[in-house]
């Protein structure tokens, strides 16, 4: 400002302070109050606003609020009228009042003018206009179009313009592919108002203004509709390893934009000392990397988000030893069969600073680990189940301090133990030869994965000799030929972690009395009797009778076990089993018991055999069968037989019979009995079965006639004739006479 502008600025303003005091005290009628004074009119394109700055009116000194009202036009019309109120005069005396225009500043001039009122009655002149120039008097040789490449906020209806080159008209404006009718400003200007902006669907979003004039020239603007960004949420900081502060956000809903017109997010240090640089950094749209300031404990942090449309803010405290959290990472696992040892590094960690590490196991199990060995970490766990999945994760900090997070996993499996069960039967040849069936159950626990077994290798030694066999891998059981003597056999799985069997063949005792059978009937639980001297417990064997060869199965029980719970379910209705009950000790298996039975009898399923011929008297018939009783595939035990004898009816009346009565016979053993208390010269009907507890099983038929006696038989014949032949010579005689 020049020497003259001043002198008249301060002329002017000595003017309305003479003003001010004599008006603040009356006022004549018809008086009006001065103008208030427009300073400054400044324009932002981009933003499409004007700010306007003016005077406060300085005859207003009372403690009332001043009363404005605002005019802005353009050329043809006025598009906006603003009444305000503002507080009483102080400071500077400038007002400011920022408009936004619906239309481009470029497409028209817009001019603004003000007054004041007094006691909201009177008011003041208007003052001179002041006017912003737009683009149209500019020389151009193209059509020019506004807005031009620009971010638009979204659900707003804007106007978009075209203005057009001298002697040229615009034809058609289109936006998004899509014409709409033309609105004119002023003499050669059109515009259009667009629909809401929305964010378009595809891959660019963004949309497209165009304009064409009678020149048939197009031109051509990006649209980009976005949105303001949202206030940053659960911010937040950290370091991995006191050389770094890594920061992190929520952003917010995306914005949608690109290039240079993509939000900026940078975070400010509030640092102790203003004149240390440094202090600002450019961030990623949600996270944020800045070295450790030396020396500096308490970070107080600003974080500044921005678009064309708007910003946002957010603050964050905190002291550094606070927010240590080291990253660790797991490198290696070195695996056994119930042990591990696992190895893991802490990414960036140079600190003298002690950690303190923790290492779990399937969430179950924490081994905690401090220090280092030689830069990385390792911890041994032990205790661990055989052939069994593990997923380690470790997690370091500070003494004292909350940890970092759990580090990913490294799954790994411990080596299967395989083991054997192992028994045997021994078959006696001779007093110097016995065959010996080793067989063998094997046992993988836990569920990580299969075993690999490349076979079995078997050792005896007996009297001083080892002997060497091998089986395949998919057998489980092998023979072996020994002496009388005492023999110690062994076999081990070929695999990398196996425990091998022992069990010994005791020697042939000569005299030895052998167990009795005992035939019972199975209950859910099988009882023995016991031994202190047994010193390893008890084997159960049992198998299904009547098969061959015999399905063994067996169970060891430790010492002081004499009853194993069977479940009823594992076994067969109408089967024979036999259960031999062995006691152990050091050196030897000793049969104690052999129990026999089922644990269901069913009715026999076999009828017996008649013998032939019968033999039968005129009042008996003697029958005769075969039935094995021993054979072990009954059913049940056979506890005796079944006759029941029925009378046949007369020739008249074939096939008919009459039940007369029955005969048991309760020895198994006997397979004969006698009928008596028949009649001469009869029909009589036998019927034959097999018992056991469940009953009679098929019946043997067979029908038979007792024989007639003669004696008897002429002895009826002869009686009659004798006494019809002394009654006829008793009457020859007495004629005679």
């Amino acid at each position: 400002m020049d020497l003259r502008k001043t002198l008249f600025l301060q002329l002017f303003l000595s003017t309305l302070t003479f003003s001010a005091n004599n008006y603040g005290c009356c006022i004549e009628a018809g008086q009006k109050p001065p103008s208030p004074y427009i300073i400054q009119l400044q324009a932002s394109n981009t933003n499409q606003t004007l700010v306007v700055r003016w005077h406060a009116n300085e005859s207003h000194l009372q403690e009332q609020m001043e009363h404005y009202e605002l005019q802005i036009a353009r050329p043809d019309h006025v598009v906006s009228v603003y009444s305000m109120s503002v507080h009483p005069y102080g400071g500077d005396g400038v007002h400011t009042l920022a408009w936004t225009s619906p239309l481009p500043l470029e497409c028209a001039d817009h001019s603004v003018r003000i007054r004041s009122f007094y006691d909201d009655s009177i008011s003041s002149p208007w003052s001179q206009w002041t006017t912003n120039f737009g683009l149209l008097q500019e020389p151009a040789k193209t059509t020019r179009i506004y807005p031009f490449d620009q971010v638009m906020l979204v659900g707003t209806r804007p106007l978009l313009c075209c203005i057009p080159p001298p002697g040229a008209n615009i034809t058609q404006m289109q936006f998004n592919k899509v014409p709409y009718p033309l609105i004119s400003i002023g003499d050669r200007v059109k515009a259009i108002e667009a629909d809401n902006l929305t964010i378009p669907n595809g891959t660019f979003k963004r949309m497209r203004f165009s304009c064409t004039d009678s020149t048939t020239s197009k031109n051509t603007s990006i649209i980009f509709p976005s949105i303001p960004p949202e206030k940053p949420r659960n911010f937040s900081c950290e370091t991995s390893d006191l050389k770094n502060v890594i920061c992190t956000w929520e952003p917010g809903k995306e914005d949608y934009l690109l290039g240079n017109k993509k939000r900026n997010q940078t975070i400010n240090i509030n640092l102790p000392n203003p004149g240390n640089s440094g202090g600002q950094y450019k961030c990623e749209e949600s996270s944020c990397k800045f070295p450790v300031v030396t020396g500096l404990e308490e970070y107080h942090l600003s974080l500044l988000v921005s678009n064309p449309l708007g910003k946002q803010s957010a603050q964050y405290s905190f002291n550094i030893s606070d927010r240590v959290f080291p990253v660790a990472k797991l490198y290696r696992v070195r695996r056994g069969v119930t042990e591990a040892n696992v190895y893991w590094t802490v990414e960036g960690w140079l600190s003298p600073v002690e950690l303190l590490c923790q290492v779990t196991l399937n969430e179950s199990l924490a081994v905690v680990r401090s220090g280092s060995d030689e830069g990385g970490f390792q911890a041994n766990m032990s205790g661990l189940l055989p052939n069994t999945l593990y997923s380690p994760r470790v997690r370091c900090g500070l003494k004292g301090k909350t940890p970092g997070k759990w580090s990913q996993s490294m799954p790994f499996s411990t080596y299967p133990l395989v083991t054997l069960d192992l028994w045997r039967r021994i078959n006696q040849f001779s007093n110097n030869s016995r065959s010996v069936t080793l067989i063998w159950n094997l046992h993988v626990p836990g569920s990580a994965g299969e075993a690999v077994i490349q076979g079995y290798k078997i050792q005896s030694l007996q009297e001083g000799e080892f002997h060497t066999t091998w089986a395949d891998t998919g057998q489980c059981q092998a023979e072996i030929s020994i002496g009388p003597g005492q023999c110690e056999v062994t076999v081990q799985a070929v695999n990398e972690f196996s425990i091998p069997a022992n069990i010994t063949i005791p020697p042939v005792e000569a005299g030895e009395r052998p167990v009795v059978e005992q035939q019972v009937t199975f209950r859910p639980q099988l009882s023995w009797t016991g031994e202190d001297w047994f010193t390893c417990g008890y084997t159960v064997e049992w198998c299904i009778l009547g098969k061959v060869p015999c399905a063994l199965q067996w169970m060891k029980l430790p010492r002081g076990i004499t009853s194993l719970l069977l479940n009823p379910r594992d076994y067969k209705d109408g089967v024979k089993y036999t259960f031999n009950i062995y006691g152990c000790t050091k050196n030897r298996h000793k049969l104690l018991e052999i129990q026999t039975g089922y644990f269901l009898e069913l009715k026999p399923v076999e009828r017996p055999r008649l013998v032939r011929p019968v033999t039968r008297t005129s009042s008996s018939v003697t029958l005769e069968w075969y039935y094995n009783e021993e054979d072990p595939t009954h059913p049940g035990s056979i506890i005796g037989y079944w006759v029941t004898v029925k009378e046949v009816a007369d020739l008249g009346s074939p096939g008919q019979t009459s039940e007369l009565f029955n005969v048991s016979v309760m020895d198994p053993r006997r397979k004969w009995v006698t009928v008596e208390g028949l009649q001469e010269d009869k029909m009589y009907q036998f019927h034959l079965s097999a018992l056991t507890k469940a009953g009679s099983g098929p019946v043997m038929t067979t029908t038979i006639k007792t024989s007639s006696n003669f004696l008897v038989y002429w002895v009826k014949i002869l009686t009659p004739l004798a006494f019809l032949l002394s009654c006829f010579i008793l009457l020859c005689h007495q004629r005679k006479t």
